[in-house]
């Protein structure tokens, strides 16, 4: 993504610091609202499952336009916030190799 963004290494990151936070601590997070390490569990699981869902869909040769009209299912459009389900699906399909 143009911004330089890489959704593998957001998803190592978290997967990296995750059994360092304990569960009643507060995690103020660089985008979105003040949280904890259940909603630091409930973002990794949000990244591992659409980054395998765009990775699917990429290995299957889809185009980035074709896995963006498909969309996530509706279960993650409360996912949307500092970036468009549409940037995401870009970040993570050039995070791709």
């Amino acid at each position: 993504m143009a911004a330089g963004g890489n959704a593998l290494r957001i998803l190592d990151n978290i997967e990296r610091i995750l059994p360092m936070i304990p569960w009643d601590a507060r995690v103020i997070a660089g985008h979105g609202p003040l949280s904890d390490r259940a909603g630091l569990v409930d973002l990794r699981d949000m990244l591992a499952f659409t980054i395998d869902f765009v990775q699917t869909r990429k290995k299957s040769g889809r185009s980035l336009g074709e896995i963006q009209a498909e969309g996530f299912p509706a279960e993650y459009d409360e996912w949307a916030g500092y970036i468009t389900a549409d940037a995401w699906t870009e970040m993570i399909y050039a995070s791709l190799p």
